[in-house]
């Protein structure tokens, strides 16, 4: 019941972030239009290029986090090649996961520490006169949520490793 929650929380979470992810998408291409648009009869395009910087800033991030959450992660997978034991294949995805989690975490850390010196700061964009923290948190909360789903795929990678380990004994 409890791994039910957690699984209907996550979709939700994910499909948030795709949804959110396809609407930056859009609003980016329609940016470009634009600014095709307004170069094409001379128009002044002034802040176009500088206010397309921050939802591309936010598309990277949530975009690694819909590849965390769909599982599709850039993988060189050359051990597949060399490894048929299912078995020992788990056990080195476990492995890799937390390390993941580890780097990640760290990742996090350092990236709320930049979060924090921002809002110190308080920088603006050039032109717009924008706060760069809104892109700049970008990183932290994608960074958190990569985290989630990396954390999320280790208890299921741990719950195949352990279906497997009972398939052998019997």
């Amino acid at each position: 019941m409890k791994s039910e929650k957690i699984s209907k929380f996550s979709n939700l979470v994910g499909s948030a972030v795709q949804y959110i992810t396809v609407v930056i998408i859009v609003f980016l291409l329609f940016l470009s239009i634009l600014q095709v648009v307004l170069r094409t009869f001379n128009l002044p395009q002034m802040g176009i290029e500088e206010l397309m910087q921050f939802p591309t800033i936010w598309m990277y991030m949530l975009g690694g986090v819909c590849a965390s959450f769909t599982k599709n992660h850039i993988e060189c997978g050359v051990l597949d090649s060399f490894i048929k034991n299912k078995r020992t294949l788990d056990l080195i995805g476990i492995i890799k996961t937390i390390l993941c989690i580890l780097v990640c975490a760290i990742t996090i850390k350092w990236s709320f520490d930049f979060a924090a010196y921002c809002i110190k700061t308080n920088k603006l964009s050039t032109i717009l006169q924008l706060p760069w923290v809104i892109a700049n948190l970008a990183v932290p909360v994608g960074l958190v949520l990569m985290e989630l789903f990396t954390i999320l795929e280790l208890f299921e990678r741990l719950r195949s490793f352990n279906l497997h380990k009972g398939k052998e004994e019997n």
